[in-house]
């Protein structure tokens, strides 16, 4: 039997075949598989051309499974198809971490360093 190809948007999902005793476990987000039966349980499944995605391969020839990009930030699950996209993502993060500083810089005054002045450099006082 041929082998097929699948990627799922999520790394290590691992779906449990029903009515059979089989498991799908991707591993970043790619699995391949020779079972007909899991082949058959994906391709049915209601992820399927949402978040999994078979990997068409008609001639039978290696074939290169796409690169997917993963967000390292805890708690974060995007996945992208570019470097570029989670370079783009990566920018949601910064701006969060931008947002907190701004809540620190409330709480000190407007002063972002803590120092007491509203430009945040210590300010001789004799």
């Amino acid at each position: 039997m041929a082998e097929t190809q699948f990627v799922s948007t999520y790394k290590g999902i691992n779906y449990k075949v029903s009515d059979a005793n089989k498991h799908a476990k991707f591993n970043d987000g790619k699995l391949v598989t020779s079972d007909p039966q899991v082949a058959d349980y994906l391709r049915q499944h209601p992820d399927f051309g949402v978040t999994l995605t078979e990997v068409a391969n008609p001639a039978g020839k290696s074939v290169v499974v796409p690169e997917l990009h993963f967000c390292k930030h805890p708690g974060c699950d995007f996945v992208g198809k570019t470097e570029n996209a989670l370079r783009g993502h990566m920018k949601v993060h910064a701006n969060n971490k931008n947002d907190a500083g701004a809540g620190q810089a409330a709480e000190t005054g407007g002063d972002p360093g803590g120092t007491g002045s509203k430009n945040g450099n210590k300010e001789d006082e004799s």
